[in-house]
């Protein structure tokens, strides 16, 4: 988090030399794990709703939680295309 924090004050030119260095500390094991912790959780949290029984009733505050889940689902969806075509070319 130091590396994030200093990357954020700084001006262009100093980012560019210090991503690298802040990048390197996410591919770790840890860093990997944390980000398919996070991943799964966010999954997990978003599909749980769509499955419910209550969620296919029609209430109104179940409405709630199906915006919540396809936002959520929505940005796991544009952040994977973007992870994808960053690491194709």
């Amino acid at each position: 988090m130091p590396t994030w924090r200093v990357l954020i004050q700084t001006d262009q030119t100093e980012a560019m030399a210090l991503l690298p260095q802040a990048l390197e500390h996410t591919q770790t094991p840890l860093g990997k794990f944390w980000a398919m912790v996070l991943i799964v959780g966010l999954c997990v949290l978003s599909i749980r709703p769509l499955l419910s029984t209550e969620a296919w009733s029609g209430q109104k505050e179940q409405l709630c939680w199906w915006v919540f889940s396809g936002s959520v689902l929505g940005t796991l969806l544009v952040d994977s295309l973007f992870l994808l075509v960053a690491t194709q070319f």
